[in-house]
């Protein structure tokens, strides 16, 4: 009998553990904590989207354009969410304002389906790309499938100590042709289109300087690539210009052609 119970015993701990083993709940992947990541995470907890996984995105930014234009890299972390209402936009453009980031004047540019916009807080910035969906796979069409959709991507990172020391030792450098940071020799800025095809600052410049960018004011050394729409966007000064507008001229890398951007706040220009 007292062995009769003493299996039973033994019996009932080994039921037990395997039970256990079958029900322990699964461990959850461990979660990006980084700052970066964190905050995205957050974003998509408030606007409540459904953004893809955190992921590494690298992305330009402007840090000055006086005496010339100085672009870094930047290596942080980014999502996307694809054909969602307009209106979430405006969403996530208010989480941003609520966490005292501030609009970037020198990481803007706007397109007729698609945009990009800076924001920055202390050493963190963002950029906010947006367009109609569908925009990035309907190259060469006028109206991409869902106008009254969007495709939104952010991308967030760290402007690194050593970026802006190089801003600061650098400022007697040449104008806008260079890109990159943290060390190295400077090398011509080249912007990439979705499908591929590439185009250096200098040829941009070329395409805009013979276009009727310039026969509306002169070119400025400020620049911008929007590798989402296949564009460079070069800063215009206007020989009349025009209350609430800061117009651009607009190279189209796949198509070799320019044309004026108003981005006016009001009515265009005639």
């Amino acid at each position: 009998m007292p062995k009769l119970i003493f299996l039973t015993l033994v019996l009932i701990i080994i039921i037990a553990g395997i039970s256990y083993l079958v029900l322990k709940p699964a461990e959850s992947p461990t979660e990006e904590r980084d700052e970066i990541s964190v905050f995205l995470l957050n974003l998509k907890k408030e606007t409540k989207l459904n953004f893809s996984a955190v992921s590494p995105a690298q992305f330009q930014w402007i840090l000055s354009v006086e005496p010339g234009i100085q672009e870094i890299v930047i290596e942080g972390k980014g999502f996307e969410v694809k054909n969602v209402p307009a209106e979430e936009e405006n969403n996530i453009k208010e989480f941003l304002k609520n966490k005292d980031f501030i609009e970037d004047s020198l990481n803007i540019a706007a397109g007729t389906v698609s945009e990009l916009k800076g924001y920055k807080k202390g050493k963190i910035v963002c950029l906010l790309v947006s367009g109609a969906s569908g925009y990035k796979e309907a190259t060469g069409q006028w109206i991409p499938p869902e106008p009254n959709k969007r495709d939104i991507e952010i991308r967030c990172g760290e402007v690194v100590e050593v970026a802006l020391n190089e801003k600061k030792e650098n400022n007697s450098e040449e104008e806008s042709t260079t890109s990159g940071c943290c060390g190295g020799a400077a090398q011509e800025a080249v912007c990439t289109s979705p499908s591929g095809k590439s185009m250096k600052i200098n040829e941009a410049r070329q395409i805009a300087a013979a276009s009727q960018c310039t026969e509306k004011g002169s070119l400025q050394n400020v620049s911008m690539c929007n590798e989402n729409t296949g564009t460079w966007w070069i800063n215009l000064e206007l020989e009349n210009p025009q209350q609430g507008c800061s117009p651009a001229c607009v190279v189209d890398i796949e198509k070799k052609t320019a044309e004026i951007n108003w981005r006016c706040t009001g009515l265009l220009p005639r």
